[in-house]
């Protein structure tokens, strides 16, 4: 009888350290699929580039061809954030500003220029990679951006 009761008790306690240790790798795995999916992992950001309704192009900008449309990139002449505008059918269709300030903790951070821009996917989201100078110095990035609408994200990795 007494024997009985020294087992219940042992596997009562085994049971309670494995539940708290399959809550405790599930909180885990929820914590780092979201950073990696839904948030940059351990990069900067997530950034989003804000839109705005006009903008004209400097001479300091590159067109990257696209199946429909071309994206643009205007690394523009003065200390503002870079341009992204995409164009079909010689319509704008969206644009995007770069500017990372309206992101809480990079309220006095910049991009000052996006270079080696690289169209990885041209589907319904556009997907790119680049380095940019920024206030942190130069770091890669990628960005997805919606097509229909320019809803985006970016990060940037050191």
């Amino acid at each position: 009888m007494m024997m009985n009761k020294i087992v219940k008790k042992t596997l009562i306690g085994i049971t309670i350290i494995i539940a708290i240790g399959v809550i405790g790798y599930t909180i885990l795995h929820g914590i780092v699929w979201y950073q990696f999916n839904v948030g940059c992992g351990m990069d900067d950001g997530p950034f989003k580039a804000i839109k705005i309704e006009n903008h004209l192009i400097t001479d300091n900008h590159k067109i990257y061809k696209l199946k429909k449309g071309e994206l643009i990139l205007d690394n523009r002449n003065d200390s503002l954030s870079p341009i992204i505008l995409y164009k079909e059918k010689g319509k704008i269709e969206w644009i995007l500003d770069t500017d990372v300030r309206n992101t809480k903790g990079y309220e006095t951070c910049r991009i000052s220029s996006i270079n080696d821009l690289k169209i990885i996917n041209d589907s319904n989201k556009i997907e790119i990679e680049f380095y940019a100078v920024w206030t942190y110095g130069a770091e890669s990035g990628w960005m997805k951006i919606d097509k229909n609408g320019g809803d985006n994200k970016f990060c940037l990795s050191w």
